[in-house]
């Protein structure tokens, strides 16, 4: 990260997979990407925020792991391999948050926060033409 500048941590219109419950997940991960960004922005301790942070992929990923079984949608072994590495990764970063002299590095939210939107247009847009094309069950 560059200091001042600040990366945009919003979901737009187009990033939506028209399924609600998962388009509020995705936006309560932004969410908590962004308080990662701002407690780290103001030097604060981040234990917390990436505590929420795996809270809210992990209830992500069942629920859309579900979906996609449920909805017999192709490619879930990359899609929850995708997911398994994820949250491997969130998992490790918040478990070095809790020893004395943690610093993660400045770029690590612009990161995850890039990561992540491309996985929505990416990965997961790969099954919101669904939404447009059938009805699914949820």
């Amino acid at each position: 990260m560059h200091g001042h500048i600040r990366p945009v941590f919003e979901l737009r219109e187009g990033m939506m997979v028209g399924f609600p419950e998962l388009d509020e997940q995705h936006r309560s991960i932004v969410a908590a990407i962004r308080e990662l960004f701002e407690r780290q922005q103001q030097g604060m301790e981040l234990k917390t925020a990436l505590d929420a942070l795996v809270a809210r992929v992990q209830e992500h990923t069942r629920t859309e792991e579900g979906f996609l079984l449920k909805n017999h949608v192709a490619g879930f072994k990359d899609h929850h391999m995708r997911h398994t590495t994820f949250l491997a990764g969130l998992v490790d970063l918040r478990d070095r948050a809790e020893q004395e002299g943690f610093v993660m590095a400045p770029d690590v939210a612009e990161l995850l926060m890039e990561y992540f939107v491309a996985h929505i247009l990416t990965v997961d847009g790969s099954y919101s033409n669904l939404a447009q094309r059938r009805a699914l069950t949820r």
